[in-house]
C-alpha cells in the first residue's frame, strides 16, 4: 500500500503559474506529476548544481553552467532511465 501523500500549497506567480500549467498540458501530466518530478531531480543534484539553480544568478550564467556541468557530466540523469 502506498503510503499517504503529503500536502504542501506552494504561492506561484502568474508568469510561473503559466508556465507549469503550459508544461504540464504540453507532457499530459498533472502539475502535480511536474513538480514533485522536478523536485526529485533536483534533489539527486550535487550541491554545486542545486546552488546555481536556487542562488538568483541570471539565466545567461545558469546556462553557461549548464553547460559546462553537461559536458563534465555533473548533471545526474534518471538513474536506470527511470521517469520519477
Amino acid at each position: 500500500m502506498r503510503d499517504a501523500d503529503a500536502i504542501l500549497r506552494v504561492r506561484l506567480d502568474a508568469d510561473t503559474k503559466a508556465i507549469l500549467q503550459r508544461v504540464s498540458a504540453e507532457r499530459g501530466m498533472t502539475q502535480t506529476s511536474v513538480v514533485t518530478r522536478l523536485v526529485k531531480w533536483f534533489a539527486r543534484q550535487d550541491s554545486m548544481i542545486q546552488g546555481g539553480v536556487v542562488s538568483g544568478m541570471s539565466d545567461e550564467v545558469v546556462a553557461k553552467l549548464v553547460r559546462i556541468w553537461l559536458r563534465r557530466g555533473k548533471i545526474a540523469e534518471n538513474p536506470k532511465g527511470s521517469r520519477a
